[in-house]
């Protein structure tokens, strides 16, 4: 049963972090005229590597142990064929994207956006 339950949050860790992505890919290509596979972040790491922008989201990822968020984000996206997320990957990926969700969450609460 616990077996099936880890399972189970895993699926919709996934779906969760497929669905961000979705959004995040999305928006890039409407927004900053960017490649439909390739994230906000791999895309100012390519695009704009030293620009305010890009510092800017390092920032917002401080919790990473890399020096550049921007910078390592285009290595999870160089090969656009490759859909596959390993698990371990994907179960850090959820747990960034939910922590990052938060953080957004709270600043617009506090300016009062929400």
């Amino acid at each position: 049963m616990k077996q099936t339950l880890k399972k189970i949050g895993w699926f919709i860790g996934l779906y969760l972090s497929n669905i961000i992505m979705w959004i995040d890919c999305g928006s890039n290509v409407i927004f900053l005229f960017g490649f439909w596979n390739e994230t906000i972040s791999s895309h100012l790491g390519r695009a704009f590597p030293n620009s305010l922008f890009a510092k800017f989201v390092d920032k917002l990822f401080f919790w990473q142990k890399v020096q550049s968020h921007c910078q390592n984000a285009i290595l999870h996206y160089i090969d656009p064929t490759n859909d596959l997320i390993p698990p371990k990957i994907a179960e850090k990926k959820v747990a960034q994207i939910i922590i990052f969700c938060l953080f957004i969450f709270v600043i617009l609460k506090i300016i009062g956006v929400l």
